[in-house]
Formats: C-alpha cells, sequence, structure tokens
C-alpha cells in the first residue's frame, strides 16, 4: 500500500503541476495544432501589431494611448510632417479592451524623450480600471509574452479567461475569418496603427448615436485617476512625458454644459499629475465630421483632430501653433424635401446623400402588420425618380405593435436609435447585408422594445463577422445564420 502511494504522490504532483502551468504553454502548443486561429483578423487581434511596433521603433517617440477614437481620428503621417524629430504611434485599440490594459502594454516600447498623449474616450467604462480579460486573452492569440506586461492583478485575471478561450478557440476554429473588407477588422490599420479605410461622410441615421450621449457626471472615478497618476509615474521614470487630452466629441451627442465641463476642467487640473492639452469642449467637433459613432471621425474628421491635437502639442513645446496642412469643411448634406412622401405604407424624407429614408409608417396600417419587408427603392411622385432606400430614422416603425417578422435588405446603411419601440411581439429580424460595417447601428439598446425571445438572422458565413464588429458585438447573443434566397 505505501508503496502505490509513493507511485502515485510524484504522478499526482506532475498532474497538477501540469494544471497549474497549463495557460503558459498549452494555447500556443493548440495554436500550432489547430488549422488557425477564427480571431485572427478580428479588429482586436491588432494589439499585437501595435504592440510590436512600439517596441521596435528607436529614437524619440510620440504615443498616442487610448480606445479606437484614436485610430479613425488621427492622420499619423501629418503628425510627423508636423513634428520630425519624433515618430508617431497610434497605440489606440477598441474600447471594450480597457484603457487601463492600453496603459500597461504601452509602458514597455516608451523610452526617454518620448511623449506620450493619453486620450480615452470620455464613457465612465473608458475612465475606470474596467479590462475584459477574455476579449484580450482572444485578441493576444498565442503571443502568451503580452500577458507580462499586465499589473499583477490584471494578469491574474487574464490567466483566469485561460479556460474559456482555449475552449472558444476550439469550439470556432472553423468559423470563417472577418473579411479583409470589413472596417472593424485587423487588416483596416496602416502602419501607424491608423485605420487607413475610406470614410466619406457621417453615417449614422440622425448625426449621432443617441444612445451614446457624453455627459461628465459619471467620470469622477478616483481609482481611475490613481492608475492615470502611477502610469504618469512609470512614464517619467523611462524619461518620457505624459500628456491627458480628450477624444473628438461629436456636437449633437454633448450632454454637458460650459459650467460642467469648467468644473471637470479644474477637478482633472488638480487630480491628475501630468499636464493637459486642452479642455474637453476643444475635441467637441460638428456632426459632419463624424463617421458611425460619437467618437469616430471621417476622412475629413480625422484631418481637423490631427490639426488640433497637433496645435495643443506645439503650444505645450512652445513651437508655433501652426500646421501646413489645409482641414476641410465637414462633408454636407444635400437639402432634404420638404415634405413627407408616401407609397401607401412607409413615409420617407429626402433626398439627402442622392437617398431616401423612412421615418415612419401609416397610422392606418401600422396597426395591422404582421409581417413586414422594407423596400430597397422609392419612386418620387412628382419627379418619377427612382431612389434608394437606405435609412430607417428613429422611432419609424413604433406603430406597428403586432409586428413578427422583419425584413431588412442589403440596401439599408444605418438603422436609427428606438426603430422597434413598441414593437412588442417582433420574434425575427432578417438583415440582407453581409458587411456589418455597411450597417451602422446604435452602440446599444438598438432592439429595445421588441419581443424577448427576438432572434436576427444574418446570411450565413457572417456571423463572426457581426459578433467581432464595433458596433454589433453587444448584439451577438442575438444573431443566427440563415441562407438568403
Amino acid at each position: 500500500m505505501k508503496k502505490t502511494v509513493g507511485l502515485l504522490l510524484p504522478l499526482f504532483c506532475f498532474l497538477l503541476a501540469v494544471l497549474l502551468t497549463a495557460p503558459l504553454w498549452v494555447l500556443p502548443v493548440v495554436g500550432a495544432i489547430l488549422p488557425r486561429n477564427s480571431h485572427e483578423n478580428d479588429f482586436t487581434a491588432a494589439i499585437v501589431d501595435k504592440y510590436d511596433r512600439l517596441n521596435a521603433i528607436e529614437g524619440k517617440k510620440i504615443v498616442f494611448v487610448g480606445g479606437s477614437s484614436l485610430p479613425f481620428g488621427l492622420k499619423c503621417d501629418l503628425i510627423e510632417g508636423e513634428l520630425p524629430d519624433y515618430t508617431a504611434v497610434d497605440f489606440g485599440l477598441y474600447a471594450a479592451l480597457g484603457t487601463v490594459v492600453m496603459m500597461d502594454l504601452s509602458l514597455s516600447g516608451i523610452s526617454e524623450g518620448d511623449l506620450v498623449i493619453l486620450a480615452p474616450e470620455t464613457d465612465p467604462q473608458l475612465y475606470s480600471d474596467f479590462f475584459t480579460p477574455r476579449l484580450f486573452r482572444t485578441a493576444i492569440g498565442n503571443r502568451t509574452d503580452l500577458l507580462d506586461d499586465l499589473s499583477s492583478g490584471r494578469r491574474r485575471e487574464a490567466a483566469n479567461a485561460y479556460y474559456p478561450v482555449l475552449y472558444d478557440r476550439i469550439r470556432q476554429r472553423n468559423d470563417p475569418l472577418v473579411p479583409e473588407s470589413e472596417i472593424y477588422a485587423r487588416s483596416s490599420f496602416n502602419e501607424y496603427g491608423d485605420v487607413k479605410v475610406e470614410r466619406t461622410r457621417n453615417k449614422m441615421a440622425e448625426g449621432y448615436d443617441k444612445s451614446q450621449t457624453v455627459s461628465l457626471k459619471s467620470l469622477y472615478d478616483e481609482g481611475f485617476f490613481k492608475e492615470v497618476n502611477s502610469y504618469a509615474k512609470k512614464v517619467r521614470e523611462k524619461g518620457a512625458t505624459l500628456l491627458f487630452w480628450f477624444p473628438p466629441i461629436n456636437e449633437s451627442a454633448v450632454a454637458f454644459s460650459n459650467k460642467e465641463a469648467t468644473k471637470f476642467q479644474a477637478y482633472l487640473e488638480e487630480t491628475l499629475d501630468c499636464p493637459l492639452l486642452g479642455s474637453v469642449t476643444d475635441a467637441v467637433y460638428d456632426p459632419g465630421y463624424f463617421f458611425d459613432t460619437n467618437y469616430h471621425l471621417n476622412d475629413a474628421g480625422a484631418i481637423l483632430h490631427t490639426a488640433n491635437t497637433l496645435l495643443k502639442i506645439k503650444a505645450y513645446l512652445g513651437l508655433e501653433e501652426t500646421v501646413a496642412f489645409d482641414v476641410p469643411d465637414p462633408p454636407s448634406d444635400e437639402p432634404e424635401g420638404d415634405e413627407i412622401l408616401t407609397d401607401g405604407v412607409f413615409l420617407f424624407e429626402g433626398p439627402t446623400w442622392g437617398t431616401y429614408a423612412i421615418v415612419g409608417v401609416r397610422d392606418e396600417v401600422g396597426e395591422t402588420l404582421t409581417v413586414l419587408t422594407i423596400p430597397q427603392t422609392f419612386t418620387d411622385p412628382g419627379t418619377g425618380t427612382e431612389y434608394p432606400v437606405t435609412d430607417l430614422r428613429s422611432g419609424c416603425l413604433s406603430g406597428c405593435a403586432n409586428l413578427t417578422v422583419l425584413t431588412v435588405p442589403a440596401t439599408i446603411e444605418s438603422i436609427g436609435s428606438d426603430v422597434f419601440r413598441g414593437c412588442g411581439k417582433l420574434t425575427a429580424v432578417y438583415l440582407y447585408g453581409t458587411s456589418p460595417s455597411m450597417l451602422t447601428v446604435p452602440e446599444s439598446g438598438l432592439f429595445d422594445g421588441a419581443a424577448p425571445s427576438l432572434t436576427v438572422y444574418v446570411p450565413r458565413g457572417t456571423i463572426s463577422a457581426f459578433g467581432s464588429n464595433y458596433s454589433w458585438m453587444g448584439y451577438k447573443d442575438l444573431l443566427d445564420e440563415f441562407d438568403p434566397e
């Protein structure tokens, strides 16, 4: 008996050691065996590319740290043109990773003489110690070396996420990759870390996302500012300088007064152990400069915000406050029609950008509809001209109390807030568009008002793209696939 116990004890210890150290070696091994990682072209997977570039650059750098408003809002080539003594690095990514993890990861690549610009989105989640371990482990794939740069507490959280991520990796190994044509893909970044995909105008149904208004009242998180001050100290120890700045903010989404902005500015100046580049109101811009969220800029907006940021940096450095490039005006909408038109069922408004938007359903038919298909086109009765229908405006289906099934064609480019309020019997929505980046939706609350059992069907083979998209990720639990006819 004693001999048996003596043999089993070393075996037990060996198995325990294997189990405890598994997060350090099993994922790379499994990653080498599996055909591929289905998340390797996710938007968040770019964290590895950004990390490697930051750590590879020698000489003075200007490093921008924060969320996705940075890659959507900066033109680093213009920054290098204006500040030739620095190499520009866009170290901003998806906000759901958390501001604190971006600060953690950036430290290894910061060196003497660097300027570090911390610019998180003005959102309670980003002004906190929020961190998503499972998303982070998914994003880094086999690059477990990035775990070493996390704070001890976040490293433990990431270690605890190991087994769920390994399970996901095996279960989803045959899922399609996010297409390279998607804006929310790893391949959408250029060599600086900026988003390189063309963004010509504001795509939001009403110029801003009503679910994402910007208030300052929830940003007074002492724990977050302690993290920032600790980060500032570590940056200084490396011989670098930390500056605090703000993201671009859609003017229509502003939910704070000038008095609140002044109070917030005073709090930051008193609390932060680093200089501020400006005030939060300095980064509020016309809605025409935005793209698909209240923090993401289109191409013209990125030039504007880059110029504004450069002027602030130059003021801090004591340089002449000018830029050598022109800032474009915001892309403006074409004049809308003065009257609301109808095809007998829907109410239309337009044309804007050569398209029409659905703004409602006729009262006398809305309550009787149970199955509804959004039209792809509308013919102006006055001119006989056929226009594509591209937008569903806020509340446009609120009168359809008996609607159960809705079909949305691929021509629809944006869905506004509260579209499904009052649609308590709606259990199925069929989306025919195959690209989630081509269908702009509110960040949250899109399907509020529909039945609790609602399923949103997307074309087969696109569920991974929808589930990893910046705006659609919050709705991934509602998604299922179907085969379009």
